[in-house]
């Protein structure tokens, strides 16, 4: 089943809290200074494959670029650790995941957070992220990254 999000129903869910201090959004949220401050953001991490973007000039706010563009091929997985730490040494405020629609490749940046960080499997860290955010849909090769994490991950444990 396929549910199309139109009018307010998609503004509404444009930032979805995946947990605390953790957002997931689309570009244009990205670049809302209200959308930044109410939230308390300190750190964006940019999986848009975009670099040259301008975003509030806010104290204290970092940016963590992840320069990979949302094609199966791509090499996510070379930035899952990177981003993991990254998250967890933001203690000042929230982090506010992103990519171009927020449907792809920063869903599947949040989901192998919340893998590594939380210990959760990829079935959960899934189920988390698409209760917060109904349209994620990470490409195939996102899929199999997450899915090599998850076998890395128990095979250490």
């Amino acid at each position: 089943t396929i549910t199309v999000y139109e009018g307010r129903a998609a503004r509404l869910m444009r930032v979805s809290r995946v947990s605390a201090g953790l957002f997931l959004t689309d570009l244009d949220s990205a670049l809302n200074t209200s959308v930044l401050t109410s939230r308390n953001v300190t750190l964006i991490v940019n999986a848009s494959g975009l670099e040259d973007i301008s975003y509030p000039q806010l104290d204290g706010l970092q940016v963590l670029h992840v320069p990979v563009q949302d094609q199966p091929h791509a090499p996510l997985r070379e930035y899952f650790d990177l981003v993991t730490e990254r998250i967890n040494q933001n203690q000042t405020g929230a982090t506010l995941v992103h990519c171009s629609a927020g449907r792809s490749r920063s869903s599947a940046l949040v989901m192998a957070y919340l893998m590594r960080s939380q210990g959760l499997s990829l079935r959960r860290a899934h189920e988390l992220v698409l209760e917060q955010r109904p349209f994620i849909r990470p490409n195939a090769g996102f899929w199999r990254q997450l899915i090599d994490l998850e076998r890395t991950h128990q095979a250490a444990s």
